[in-house]
């Protein structure tokens, strides 16, 4: 049964006990608005249809996605960039009830989140303020804008799932629409590129970190975490545990590879059975290479970037699909083909070098026929 208060000015609580249903209560502007909702929450009662949003009601955004970080986040294997995105998340939606949670307020989250395009024809100076002004309201591509609103997602339909959170619209996030995929980026940078940033960098542990990635297509976050203990330099071998995909490999260490971790192992007074190689963590190395690049002046470089050149060199030196992914980690070729980007010079002699051997081999039969 419904009862209802006035509490003070433009405030008329209505209260709602029944048996077999937790008290509802809620506060209105006017008594008849709350005569209003009561009926209505009683109908779906007596109809057996009432489903309760008092958890939605009381839980936060922010609150429902500490809690997925904690129960849910922290028990899978490689997490790294999870929390940081959810810290992400939390920042922007704060205390909003999730019962408020529309797909309107996801698809503002999404367009607020999006960085300003570049316009192709815009100069230098427009580029660079277009830049500042992305970097001062924390503005990011559509591939972290995806990710941020996946993991959005998932703690919607976990809660709803596991934690008794009723939405009466259901989650809102999965009928929004993700933001188009950039273009895969082609940029590989060249051996002089390379030789500027390493002659620029202030860290003494940056041009062995770079001429890695290069020869291994290891990500930042593995090279930050090789240990001493996973090395195998007799041979020639390098187990990396902990992977993006959660799945780990074991790469092969060609000469140089195995001259730059031995690089590492002189500048040791004993030689260790455990530890990190490098001693500088994931964003150390990215900020070591953004001061580098920045003091050298090149432009659209990333440290990532490297990956993508050494899986490109694997493939002009005639390694196959297999064999490159074992290296890189990649599950499949569509994965792979994102990193691969061959130059076309070199494509070019290839043409030229079966196109002589083609005409070799019809030489070859004619002259058999005669």
């Amino acid at each position: 049964m419904a009862t209802y208060r006035k509490r003070g000015e433009r405030q008329w609580e209505a209260r709602i006990r029944r048996k077999g249903y937790p008290d509802k209560s809620a506060t209105f502007p006017t008594k008849q608005q709350a005569e209003l909702w009561a009926q209505s929450i009683e109908s779906q009662m007596v109809r057996k249809v009432y489903l309760d949003t008092s958890k939605a009601e009381s839980t936060s955004v922010s609150e429902l996605l500490e809690r997925y970080q904690r129960e849910v986040v922290t028990q899978r294997e490689n997490y790294s960039s999870d929390p940081s995105r959810i810290a992400n998340l939390c920042r922007y939606f704060k205390d909003l009830p999730l019962i408020n949670l529309t797909s309107e307020c996801v698809a503002t989250f999404r367009n607020d989140r999006l960085r300003c395009a570049i316009p192709e024809d815009a100069s230098k100076a427009t580029q660079k303020a277009i830049e500042r002004q992305n970097i001062k309201e924390k503005r990011v591509g559509p591939a972290s804008v995806t990710r941020e609103m996946n993991i959005l997602s998932a703690a919607v339909k976990h809660g709803m799932s596991e934690w008794g959170i009723f939405l009466p619209h259901g989650n809102p996030v999965s009928v929004v629409k993700r933001p188009k995929k950039e273009p895969s980026r082609e940029r590989r940078p060249s051996e002089a590129e390379l030789e500027r940033l390493i002659e620029h960098s202030d860290s003494p542990h940056l041009a062995d970190i770079c001429h890695l990635a290069v020869e291994t297509a290891m990500r930042r976050g593995e090279i930050a975490n090789i240990q001493w203990q996973d090395v195998k330099l007799s041979t020639r071998q390098l187990h990396i545990p902990k992977t993006k995909t959660g799945r780990p490999r074991t790469i092969p260490l060609s000469q140089e590879a195995v001259e730059i971790l031995l690089r590492q192992l002189d500048s040791l007074e004993s030689i260790p059975e455990s530890g990190y190689v490098f001693p500088l963590r994931a964003d150390s190395i990215t900020q070591a290479f953004i001061r580098a690049r920045e003091k050298a002046a090149i432009d659209d470089l990333r440290f990532h970037d490297l990956r993508h050149e050494a899986a490109s060199r694997f493939f002009e030196m005639g390694l196959d699909d297999m064999k490159v992914a074992k290296i890189t980690g990649h599950r499949d070729w569509r994965s792979l083909e994102r990193y691969t980007h061959l130059r076309p010079d070199g494509l070019a002699n290839e043409i030229d070098i079966a196109k002589a051997k083609l005409r070799s081999q019809k030489t070859v039969t004619k002259s058999k026929d005669l």
